[in-house]
Protein backbone atom coordinates (compact mmCIF):
# COMPACT_ATOMS: atom_id res chain seq x y z
CA UNK A 1 0.00 0.00 0.00
CA UNK A 2 1.08 3.53 -0.69
CA UNK A 3 0.67 4.68 2.91
CA UNK A 4 3.01 1.88 4.02
CA UNK A 5 5.55 2.98 1.42
CA UNK A 6 5.28 6.58 2.65
CA UNK A 7 5.78 5.47 6.27
CA UNK A 8 8.86 3.44 5.34
CA UNK A 9 10.32 6.30 3.30
CA UNK A 10 9.53 8.73 6.12
CA UNK A 11 11.24 6.45 8.63
CA UNK A 12 14.34 6.36 6.43
CA UNK A 13 14.30 10.13 5.96
CA UNK A 14 14.00 10.65 9.72
CA UNK A 15 17.09 8.51 10.31
CA UNK A 16 19.12 10.67 7.93
CA UNK A 17 19.20 14.24 9.18
CA UNK A 18 20.29 15.47 5.75
CA UNK A 19 16.90 14.55 4.24
CA UNK A 20 14.81 17.18 6.03
CA UNK A 21 12.83 18.28 2.98
CA UNK A 22 11.80 14.72 2.20
CA UNK A 23 10.90 14.10 5.85
CA UNK A 24 8.79 17.25 6.09
CA UNK A 25 6.79 16.77 2.89
CA UNK A 26 6.19 13.09 3.65
CA UNK A 27 4.84 14.07 7.07
CA UNK A 28 2.49 16.53 5.41
CA UNK A 29 1.35 13.94 2.86
CA UNK A 30 0.81 11.25 5.48
CA UNK A 31 -1.10 13.69 7.69
CA UNK A 32 -3.36 14.71 4.81
CA UNK A 33 -4.01 11.07 3.89
CA UNK A 34 -4.88 10.24 7.50
CA UNK A 35 -7.19 13.26 7.69
CA UNK A 36 -9.05 12.17 4.55
CA UNK A 37 -9.31 8.63 5.90
CA UNK A 38 -10.49 9.88 9.30
CA UNK A 39 -8.03 7.57 11.02
CA UNK A 40 -9.04 4.51 8.98
CA UNK A 41 -6.88 2.84 6.33
CA UNK A 42 -7.32 4.36 2.87
CA UNK A 43 -6.96 2.83 -0.56
CA UNK A 44 -3.99 3.60 -2.76
CA UNK A 45 -6.32 5.48 -5.10
CA UNK A 46 -7.39 7.86 -2.33
CA UNK A 47 -3.78 8.32 -1.19
CA UNK A 48 -2.69 9.04 -4.78
CA UNK A 49 -5.45 11.64 -5.14
CA UNK A 50 -4.32 13.37 -1.93
CA UNK A 51 -0.72 13.44 -3.15
CA UNK A 52 -1.81 14.77 -6.55
CA UNK A 53 -3.74 17.53 -4.78
CA UNK A 54 -0.63 18.52 -2.80
CA UNK A 55 1.45 18.51 -6.01
CA UNK A 56 -1.19 20.69 -7.70
CA UNK A 57 -0.94 23.15 -4.77
CA UNK A 58 2.83 23.28 -5.16
CA UNK A 59 2.45 23.89 -8.91
CA UNK A 60 -0.03 26.68 -8.22
CA UNK A 61 2.32 28.30 -5.72
CA UNK A 62 5.21 28.12 -8.19
CA UNK A 63 3.05 29.64 -10.94
CA UNK A 64 1.78 32.44 -8.73
CA UNK A 65 5.22 33.22 -7.34
CA UNK A 66 6.48 34.03 -10.83
CA UNK A 67 3.53 36.34 -11.48
CA UNK A 68 4.19 40.10 -11.43
CA UNK A 69 1.14 40.45 -9.19
CA UNK A 70 2.83 38.41 -6.46
CA UNK A 71 4.02 40.65 -3.68
CA UNK A 72 7.75 41.19 -3.38
CA UNK A 73 7.30 40.82 0.39
CA UNK A 74 6.42 37.15 -0.01
CA UNK A 75 9.49 35.20 -1.05
CA UNK A 76 8.95 31.64 -2.21
CA UNK A 77 11.73 29.11 -1.89
CA UNK A 78 11.33 27.64 -5.39
CA UNK A 79 14.14 25.06 -5.10
CA UNK A 80 12.54 23.73 -1.91
CA UNK A 81 9.12 23.47 -3.57
CA UNK A 82 10.64 21.74 -6.61
CA UNK A 83 12.36 19.23 -4.31
CA UNK A 84 9.12 18.59 -2.41
CA UNK A 85 7.27 18.11 -5.67
CA UNK A 86 9.88 15.62 -6.89
CA UNK A 87 9.58 13.58 -3.67
CA UNK A 88 5.80 13.39 -4.00
CA UNK A 89 5.81 12.65 -7.74
CA UNK A 90 8.19 9.74 -7.13
CA UNK A 91 5.43 8.14 -5.03
CA UNK A 92 2.86 8.30 -7.81
CA UNK A 93 2.55 5.75 -10.60
CA UNK A 94 3.48 7.03 -14.04
CA UNK A 95 0.25 7.96 -15.76
CA UNK A 96 -0.47 6.71 -19.25
CA UNK A 97 -0.07 9.25 -22.03
CA UNK A 98 -2.90 10.00 -24.43
CA UNK A 99 -1.17 7.88 -27.08
CA UNK A 100 -0.96 4.94 -24.68
CA UNK A 101 -4.66 5.28 -23.80
CA UNK A 102 -5.60 5.38 -27.48
CA UNK A 103 -3.39 2.36 -28.18
CA UNK A 104 -5.18 0.47 -25.40
CA UNK A 105 -8.50 0.93 -27.16
CA UNK A 106 -7.06 0.06 -30.57
CA UNK A 107 -5.13 -3.01 -29.40
CA UNK A 108 -7.72 -4.29 -26.99
CA UNK A 109 -9.45 -7.31 -28.49
CA UNK A 110 -12.89 -6.17 -27.36
CA UNK A 111 -14.89 -3.85 -29.61
CA UNK A 112 -14.36 -0.86 -27.28
CA UNK A 113 -13.07 1.45 -30.00
CA UNK A 114 -16.19 0.93 -32.13
CA UNK A 115 -18.50 1.14 -29.12
CA UNK A 116 -17.00 4.47 -28.11
CA UNK A 117 -17.32 5.77 -31.68
CA UNK A 118 -20.96 4.74 -31.90
CA UNK A 119 -22.09 6.17 -28.55
CA UNK A 120 -24.47 9.09 -28.96
CA UNK A 121 -23.73 10.65 -25.60
CA UNK A 122 -20.23 11.82 -24.70
CA UNK A 123 -20.69 11.06 -21.00
CA UNK A 124 -21.61 7.44 -21.69
CA UNK A 125 -18.62 7.05 -23.99
CA UNK A 126 -16.28 8.42 -21.33
CA UNK A 127 -17.90 6.17 -18.72
CA UNK A 128 -17.34 3.11 -20.91
CA UNK A 129 -13.72 4.11 -21.49
CA UNK A 130 -13.04 4.75 -17.79
CA UNK A 131 -14.65 1.44 -16.82
CA UNK A 132 -12.46 -0.48 -19.27
CA UNK A 133 -9.34 1.34 -18.10
CA UNK A 134 -10.15 0.71 -14.43
CA UNK A 135 -10.66 -2.99 -15.13
CA UNK A 136 -7.22 -3.00 -16.75
CA UNK A 137 -5.84 -1.11 -13.69
CA UNK A 138 -4.48 1.55 -16.02
CA UNK A 139 -3.16 4.68 -14.26
CA UNK A 140 -4.78 7.49 -16.25
CA UNK A 141 -5.72 11.13 -15.90
CA UNK A 142 -9.42 11.83 -16.44
CA UNK A 143 -8.73 14.77 -18.73
CA UNK A 144 -6.55 12.59 -20.95
CA UNK A 145 -9.30 9.94 -21.16
CA UNK A 146 -11.79 12.65 -22.14
CA UNK A 147 -9.45 13.96 -24.86
CA UNK A 148 -8.90 10.46 -26.28
CA UNK A 149 -12.63 9.71 -26.27
CA UNK A 150 -13.28 13.01 -28.09
CA UNK A 151 -10.63 12.10 -30.66
CA UNK A 152 -12.11 8.62 -31.16
CA UNK A 153 -15.65 9.98 -31.54
CA UNK A 154 -14.53 12.60 -34.06
CA UNK A 155 -12.69 9.96 -36.13
CA UNK A 156 -15.98 8.47 -37.34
Amino acid sequence: MLTTQIRMQLDTAMRWNSRETERDILRVALGEIQTVGKGLPVSDEVAENVIRKIVAGIDETLTLSSSPLFSANHKVNEPLLQEQKAVLEALLPKLWTRDEIEAFFLENESPLFEQIQEMNHEGKAIGLAVKALKEAKAPVNGEDVRAVVDKIRKAQ
